[in-house]
């Protein structure tokens, strides 16, 4: 996924206002296309509309938390294939852990 592929659109969920638009600004100034979402509901819902080509996906969020979301995704064969990237202030090793341990095609820590 290059910056220069129209095609890219990147589905940023973060309850964080502030750490949304800081990671939307950047990514918009790289040229990618971003849609945004503050919560897991709302993220699955972007996904269905949009079928982004990436997600940063926050994982403590109120209601739908990142891994939620995330296995929702995994387990849905329309969207199974979509990429995702954990964003968290999370660093202990169980944390880690569990992030590695979700089904996704691409994730970090």
């Amino acid at each position: 996924m290059s910056s220069t592929d129209s095609s890219a659109t990147i589905l940023v969920v973060d309850d964080d206002r502030l750490s949304r638009l800081v990671t939307s600004r950047f990514l918009r100034k790289a040229g990618f296309d971003v849609i945004e979402a503050a919560d897991g509901e709302t993220a699955l819902t972007r996904v269905a509309e949009s079928k982004p080509s990436l997600l940063l996906l926050d994982i403590v969020m109120p209601g739908l938390d990142g891994y939620m979301v995330c296995e929702r995704l995994r387990d849905d064969p329309a969207t199974a294939y979509i990429p995702v990237i954990f964003l968290s202030c999370l660093g202990a090793e169980p944390d880690k852990a569990r992030a590695r341990s979700r089904p996704a095609p691409s994730a970090t820590s």
